[in-house]
């Protein structure tokens, strides 16, 4: 495992957390973004994928297009 890589779904959550808040400008936007059902994630709520890692990469993946204005 990577050393800087998050060991604990709640440390998987609040890194998410995180990275939307500065995608989004604030931890309300983040909160709401993480509540509604993305269409670049199959109309899932990111909220519900950040249960494994997997769904984890996903979303942080997702926010990194957003926040590069990449997004299909």
């Amino acid at each position: 495992m990577i050393a800087d890589s998050p060991r604990t779904p709640r440390e998987m959550r609040r890194r998410v957390l995180s990275k939307a808040t500065e995608v989004f400008g604030s931890r309300a936007h983040a909160k709401a973004w993480m509540e509604r059902p993305a269409l670049a994630l199959d109309d899932v709520r990111p909220v519900d994928l950040l249960e494994s890692p997997q769904g984890v990469g996903l979303v942080m993946d997702l926010l990194t297009r957003l926040e590069y204005g990449v997004y299909s």
